[in-house]
């Protein structure tokens, strides 16, 4: 009896084995990477909270912590430029400063005007 082809003889294809098949993603190319840098989570992370630091109060507190994880997301970036995230981190660098500095201005006046009252 002869056995049929492909069944129990034949290995069974992988994505890296079929050419034209293997994902970019894994590669740390293709354009999803470099929009959304799922591999540089710092500089991700601290772009969601540059964003949300643009609501008065909250700002205060995703400020700081948006320009920290910024700064931190920009040196893995320098380290290793395939998880991409440039973009990302210069935003919540500057985005995350400058809200907390403007919103701390005005917690800063509103205190001095309520202690000069």
């Amino acid at each position: 009896m002869s056995q049929m082809p492909g069944k129990f003889t034949d290995p069974i294809p992988t994505a890296q084995a079929v050419p034209g098949h293997g994902h970019r993603a894994a590669e740390g190319g293709g354009a999803g990477a470099k929009l959304i840098p799922y591999r540089n989570p710092k500089a991700l992370i601290g772009y969601y909270l540059s964003i949300a630091s643009l609501l008065p109060i909250i700002g205060l507190l995703t400020g700081p912590i948006a320009a920290i994880l910024g700064i931190l997301g920009y040196s893995a970036y320098r380290r290793d430029p395939s998880i991409h995230g440039q973009v990302h981190a210069i935003i919540a660098l500057v985005l995350g400063t400058l809200c907390f500095l403007f919103y701390g201005g005005i917690a800063a006046l509103i205190v001095v005007g309520m202690l000069a009252g």
